[in-house]
Formats: C-alpha cells, structure tokens, sequence
C-alpha cells in the first residue's frame, strides 16, 4: 500500500509510503531529532496545502524535486491509502497473487544471512545523535574506513592499528585492540562487559546497547555503548590526522559526558496544531468547463487553461505550475 497526498495529515514523512504511485517509497535515514515526528501537513504554508520549498530543502534536500512533484489536494481532501500494483489504486485478487509471487521469488534470490540485528532498536531508535547513529549503521555494515577496509578497496594505506600494530579492523579498534578492551572495562556500565572471548559487533550489539549505568554516571534513560563507539572512533581518528593521543580514562569521560549532555538538552517539542481548512460549498448550476494543458520536459514545467461557460457567458484562466513529472501529471492538475 502506499499514500495518496490529500491534507498531509495522517502520513508520517518519514515512516510512510508515500514518495511514488508505483512502488513503496519513503524517505532514506534517520531523521534528525527536531523533525521526528514529522507530517505531511507541516511541509506546507500554514492553511494551505502549498509545499513550503524552503522547509523541504532544509529537511529532505537529496528528494525535494520528487517531493515537489507530489500534488497535495487544493480542497484539503484527506490522505488516502491505494494499492500500488495496480493502474488504478484498487486491489486485485491477481495483482495480489502477482505481487506475492514476485516479492517471495526476491526473497529466494538472496543469499542467506543470519543477521541478529534489530535495525530499529539497535540503530534508528537509538537515543544518541544522528550523527552517530549513523556511525554505527555504517559499522555494522561493514562500511567504516579503517584500515582493512582500505586495502581491501585498492588503497594503499598502512593497514595496521596506531596503537598495537595489529590489523586494523572494524572489530579491531572498536572491541579487540588492548586500548579498546580498557575503555570497555572503564566504562561505568552495571553489568561488566564480559571480555572471555573476543567481541563482534554484530553478535553482541544488542546485549550492549541494554547495559545500563550505573547511577552516578547520569545517563538513566540513554545507552552508553554508541557514544564509546564514537569516542574510540573519534580518538582514533585525532591520532592519526592529527598526532593527538587520548588516555583510556579520556576516552571514557568524554563518551560519559557527551552522552549526559546531550540527554539533557532533550526536550519534547509540542505537536504543530494545523487550523482546519474552511469547507467550500459549490452550487450545482448549467456550467460547462474545458480544460487543457501543455508540459515542458527539459524544465519540468506545466502550462493549465480553463475555459467556463455558463447563461451565455465564457471566462478563460490560465496558471503556470513547476516540478510537474509528466504529461499525464500536467493534464491530472488541470482537471
């Protein structure tokens, strides 16, 4: 199912469906803690349903073309769900089948891992900045640029730890380097960290990020674990670009009082209350209205004219619009 824009008010910007009339579509990432809880509806001028371009290039600067192409109801209709499998929005009994059979041939097509990664808990839902959830998404997909990642892409970099000359790896500098070992044990967690076998992110994230603190630490409602993470990250980095080395005790008392910082400044922001739109009431008279529009490719461009007649008289109008995806698009507005 995905989203037709209406008023904008039931669809969650950043959870819902709701980008494309073909495909399940939602905007990429974690959103940064101001825009959360994000609405359709608070992406247009207040009492209107007229995209807010300014805010959208703000929030969602990468897709701000195909949000702008999306045409919210003028009358402030609300938002409706449509299937997506189908021409017309309507489910099938076939296009569900269809839709069934090709989801469970990509499934099969994928090769088998046994991830024990809850995405949601253990990275978008972590109670840490942005910043550093994506930190630890890049980790545990492999994707950090430390130095065994580096060869492995043809750079011809020293693939050795600074500190022990060990193999630099993501496990490496985050669990298994001597330096990172005595953060770990440092850290003011209730349960010890349990060090008689190596650590791997991804096997034990979960358990670490459910460690909680001990009392005089200040950190009650957060997890710890992601902004040591950060810290060794950002250690590491000031070590090697800029010959700065940092004690165990240091990279321990700047994860803590980062995080306690930043839980601090929290705060709930109240929820937008949008006026509701007046209704319009339309009387039903002898009225005839022609319409037609023209659309520019290369400028994405829409040119609309209607032509009403009524008791012998005939008015025309003409508007121009932007971010107009297609022909059909074009025609669709002016209807």
């Amino acid at each position: 199912m995905g989203w037709l824009v209406g008023d904008g008010k039931q669809i969650s910007a950043w959870n819902d469906p709701w980008l494309s009339l073909t495909s399940q579509v939602r905007p990429m990432g974690p959103p940064p803690e101001a825009y959360a809880n994000l609405k359709v509806s608070d992406m247009f001028f207040e009492d209107s349903t007229d995209w807010d371009h300014g805010k959208i290039h703000l929030i969602f600067p990468e897709i701000a073309e195909t949000i702008l192409s999306i045409k919210p109801s003028t009358l402030g209709s609300p938002d409706r769900l449509f299937w997506v499998h189908t021409c017309n929005g309507e489910y099938t009994i076939k296009s569900g089948y269809t839709s069934a059979v090709e989801f469970r041939a990509e499934q099969e097509a994928r090769p088998q891992q046994d991830h024990q990664i809850n995405w949601d808990k253990g990275v978008w839902n972590l109670k840490t900045t942005p910043k550093i959830q994506i930190l630890v998404w890049k980790a545990l997909l492999g994707a950090l640029p430390v130095g065994e990642k580096l060869i492995a892409c043809q750079i011809n970099v020293d693939p050795n730890c600074k500190r022990c000359g060990k193999t630099e790896s993501i496990d490496h500098l985050i669990f298994q380097c001597d330096f990172a070992e005595k953060v770990w044990k440092a850290a003011p967690f209730l349960h010890h960290v349990d060090r008689r076998r190596p650590l791997d992110l991804e096997t034990d994230w979960m358990s670490l990020i459910d460690n909680p603190c001990l009392p005089p630490a200040g950190i009650v409602t957060g997890q710890l674990a992601p902004w040591i993470v950060w810290a060794l990250w950002t250690a590491r980095n000031k070590m090697l670009f800029n010959n700065k080395v940092f004690s165990v005790e240091e990279v321990v008392t700047h994860a803590v009082a980062a995080a306690r910082e930043w839980l601090n400044a929290q705060s709930k922001t109240q929820s937008k209350v949008v006026a509701p739109r007046a209704s319009r009431t339309v009387s039903l008279q002898d009225i005839v209205v022609q319409t037609d529009a023209t659309w520019k490719d290369d400028s994405r461009t829409a040119g609309l004219g209607w032509t009403i007649k009524y008791t012998g008289e005939r008015l025309n109008f003409q508007s121009a619009t932007c971010f107009v995806s297609s022909p059909l698009a074009a025609e669709g507005l002016a209807m």
